[in-house]
């Protein structure tokens, strides 16, 4: 990056690497999440950190682990403790000082919590690592705005679903009577109103995959893009199952169909 940008980085001193990321590096270095690289950043280069402008030099890179909408840049404790120190002097920690502590335990995490902050006399606050992701500022908001906004886009998706297969079955209408004149029964011609909007819901599914897969490649990367194949998986069949559903509230516009119009 060049002398005079300003980037956002949110700094990480650790003990116990996450996934992802190597062992903390020598004081005075840090590994760059791939966001910062993205935005200039190159290995070797040394970043001026905070107020006081605590040098440290980029020595890798990491991705997927970016905090807040911010580049993390991950140090060792010393480290951390110095920048800490030199940008906000009121929150100075000291030596072995951590503001998290990892506790790895088998059985139910919940209970495990519990009896730490049992044992520590209430002065922890102890999380499962659920628990801990939705107490980020501001996630448990956006959590909630996100499962409303994929909540009314399945329920439109129904709508939709529903009116296009009754329009549909309205103008068949004379076909189905006929249909169902020479003998074929009213839930093979359901069966075949779904089978449609299934094999609609799935091109939709593709296509719409397809678009946001390449608007991905052209957006800023301020814009944070990340593709988790069990949520493109459930979003997909949640997409066609109501779509199904809704091609199913045809059935009694179908059922009710009187052969006899087709000989009228």
């Amino acid at each position: 990056a060049g002398v005079s940008d300003v980037l956002d980085v949110a700094v990480v001193g650790y003990e116990l690497a996450p996934s992802g990321v190597p062992s903390p590096p020598a004081p005075g270095s840090g590994s760059a999440d791939t966001r910062l690289r993205d935005l200039g950043v190159s290995e070797g280069d040394v970043l001026a950190l905070g107020p006081a402008g605590s040098e440290v030099t980029v020595v890798g890179f990491v991705s997927d682990t970016s905090y807040l909408l911010q580049g993390a840049l991950w140090v060792a404790p010393e480290t951390w403790r110095e920048v800490l120190s030199a940008s906000r002097p009121d929150a100075t920690v000291g030596p072995g000082v951590f503001q998290g502590l990892v506790v790895r335990a088998s059985g139910d995490a919940a209970a495990v919590a519990a009896a730490i902050d049992a044992a520590t006399g209430g002065e922890t606050s102890s999380l499962t690592k659920d628990e801990a992701v939705l107490s980020l500022p501001g996630t448990r908001e956006q959590n909630s705005i996100f499962t409303a906004l994929i909540g009314a886009t399945l329920f439109v998706a129904g709508l939709v679903s529903a009116l296009f297969f009754a329009l549909l079955t309205l103008e068949r209408r004379p076909m189905y009577a006929t249909l169902k004149a020479v003998g074929a029964p009213s839930s093979r011609l359901v069966v075949g109103v779904v089978v449609q909007s299934v094999v609609v819901a799935a091109g939709a599914v593709a296509l719409g995959g397809l678009i946001t897969f390449g608007l991905s490649l052209v957006i800023p990367v301020e814009i944070p893009v990340q593709f988790v194949a069990s949520r493109l998986t459930v979003s997909a069949a949640l997409v066609v199952v109501t779509a199904a559903v809704g091609g199913l509230l045809t059935l009694r516009r179908i059922v009710r169909i009187d052969p006899a119009t087709a000989i009228s």
